[in-house]
């Protein structure tokens, strides 16, 4: 069962209150935890993953920040499991009905045809799908990053 634990990243501001209050409204018995660039530093190092020695390094060599979140959420995903959303994303519906008892869930992306839209995510710890994600980011070279993260998904 995914851990009902929400969480959300951005470079250094979290978001107003009022936002965090209408997450926590629609996802009661969830835990909302939000992180910064330092909070990711911090977590990467208290959670090293022996596959992925690097990370730290990975994560500042990222031009954009969204790479960076991409990382993030793939790697603490991919440890703890949760559900993620982009800051700019909101739910209307009750956290456990969208879940339920899925190992893992996303939605097709309109704007990338044929992929999972990022942007909201949810899985089990450990889920092999995260894994490669992760798996995927950490070593494409970062000359394939250098565009705008449109072309991203292009590589």
């Amino acid at each position: 069962m995914i851990p009902k634990v929400i969480i959300q990243t951005s470079r250094k501001d979290t978001p107003l209150k009022y936002v965090v209050d209408m997450i926590k409204s629609r996802s009661p018995g969830w835990i909302y935890k939000h992180y910064n660039d330092s909070e990711v530093i911090e977590f990467f190092k208290e959670n090293p993953l022996q596959e992925f020695p690097d990370v730290i390094e990975k994560f500042f060599s990222f031009n954009y920040g969204e790479h960076r979140a991409d990382l993030f959420r793939y790697y603490y995903l991919y440890l703890k499991g949760g559900v993620y959303f982009d800051t700019d994303a909101m739910i209307e519906e009750n956290m456990d009905k969208i879940v339920k008892d899925y190992d893992f869930f996303s939605v097709n992306s309109t704007y990338f045809p044929k992929s999972i839209f990022q942007g909201f995510i949810g899985c089990i710890p450990n889920h092999p799908i995260l894994y490669q994600g992760l798996k995927n980011l950490y070593e494409t070279p970062n000359q394939y990053l250098i565009q705008r993260p449109e072309n991203f998904h292009d590589i």
